[in-house]
């Protein structure tokens, strides 16, 4: 169990408290040196804070009011020169990286964070575990333009874009996306031109099972997996079940859409090359191209 105290602030004394018995909504002043063994968000003051256990960077991070702290690791801002124009570094990831970012192992992992979710400045590999992001931005964002390379080689990634700023991308590389495995299922902003699966450079996908909303699409790569892509003129409600056939009337996928949609592509280990159809309580919605 945690055996850090905290230092609650709702007394009178201020006196401190086991980690197990703070709650919801209290405010807790957090010392230099403590620990922060709890999620929160910064209310008042500034400091700088170790993320090494979480994110394995060596520099601490400075954190304001406004912040997100997922035990200790949150910083929404952007920040930019004397003019305002240029951006000198920018920490806006629930869990960011100035280097690149290996995600392994078999357990699981759920983010939920007021901006972006998992942010890396250059690379990002995910190769297992179950992991959900609930993000008000992009939920992954590789930041190098023409650079990064965001790869999915395994697991479970599932990520859903809630719109608290009111656009974001499933996943979001400046450089490449590339899905070599797993399954990846993502949502992009309900209200926004974004994509579930976004690229600048290109996305491959070569392996695993896809299922990626939004409101843009981006290019897919030739010469990898088969995927059907289904555009809408109308948006389509969130939240309910579509269902996908082949040209026997077979179905293929059936699928929930987290968030309103216009685009839905999908792509699978047996999808073979053909004509498909997306329905939705027997009535069709559209044709793939």
């Amino acid at each position: 169990g945690i055996d850090a105290q905290l230092h609650d602030l709702g007394t009178a004394l201020g006196e401190g408290v086991p980690a197990e018995e703070a709650r919801v909504g209290d405010l807790l002043l957090i010392r230099p040196g403590d620990r922060i063994p709890l999620d929160g968000v910064v209310v008042q003051g500034e400091s700088r804070i170790d993320t090494a256990p979480i994110t394995g960077e060596p520099v601490p991070v400075a954190v304001a009011a406004g912040s997100n702290v997922i035990s200790g690791s949150h910083v929404a801002k952007i920040y930019k020169d004397k003019d305002g124009e240029k951006k000198l570094w920018k920490q806006d990831g629930a869990i960011y990286s100035y280097m690149s970012m290996n995600v392994s192992g078999s357990g699981s992992l759920e983010l939920t964070a007021d901006n972006e979710g998992l942010d890396t400045e250059l690379h990002l590999t995910i190769n297992g575990g179950d992991i959900s992001i609930y993000a008000g931005n992009d939920g992954i964002n590789t930041n190098e333009d023409g650079v990064s390379v965001t790869t999915v080689n395994g697991g479970k990634l599932t990520i859903k874009v809630t719109g608290e700023t009111g656009e974001g991308d499933g996943i979001d590389s400046n450089g490449w996306l590339v899905i070599n495995g797993g399954t990846v299922v993502a949502a992009a902003c309900a209200n926004s031109a974004d994509a579930g699966i976004d690229s600048d450079m290109g996305i491959h996908i070569n392996a695993g099972t896809v299922i990626a909303t939004g409101h843009m699409l981006d290019r897919i790569e030739d010469g990898g997996q088969n995927y059907a892509v289904f555009n809408f003129a109308q948006k389509q409600a969130g939240s309910e079940t579509v269902t996908m056939k082949d040209q026997s009337g077979k179905v293929i996928l059936e699928t929930k859409p987290e968030n309103a949609y216009s685009v839905l592509i999908f792509s699978g280990p047996n999808l073979k090359a053909g004509n498909y159809t997306l329905w939705s309580n027997e009535k069709q919605l559209a044709g793939s191209s």
